[in-house]
């Protein structure tokens, strides 16, 4: 299970994991962790800490030319809903990640 704080609502966000997401995790990192992303210091990455560190480094991809310019923030939430539809999770789950509603998830999957 996927526990996270909604940055809509402040609300906690509860989300089961479909069984291949979590054979995948444990296979690359076996834990009972409880936060699956964390800074370089160690700690949960907060909101304004994860968008400083993803567009350091987005700036350097595009200067070696490994990134377009149109690379943002938004694009990637359309690459972020199709993973997750693609992964098994359905148009509710991938709206409680992001969305508050389920017409907005499919849009973006």
């Amino acid at each position: 299970m996927f526990v996270r704080i909604s940055t809509k609502s402040g609300k906690p966000v509860k989300t089961d994991a479909p069984k291949k997401v979590v054979t995948a995790l444990q296979a690359i990192f076996p834990h009972n962790a409880t936060t699956l992303l964390v800074s370089s210091t160690g700690r949960p990455w907060t909101q304004d800490g994860f968008r400083k560190s993803f567009f350091r480094l987005i700036q350097k991809l595009e200067a070696k030319g490994q990134v377009g310019p149109d690379l943002t923030f938004h694009g990637l939430r359309h690459f972020r809903a199709t993973r997750l539809r693609e992964a098994g999770f359905d148009k509710q789950t991938i709206a409680d990640f992001r969305q508050e509603t389920t017409s907005m998830a499919g849009y973006y999957s």
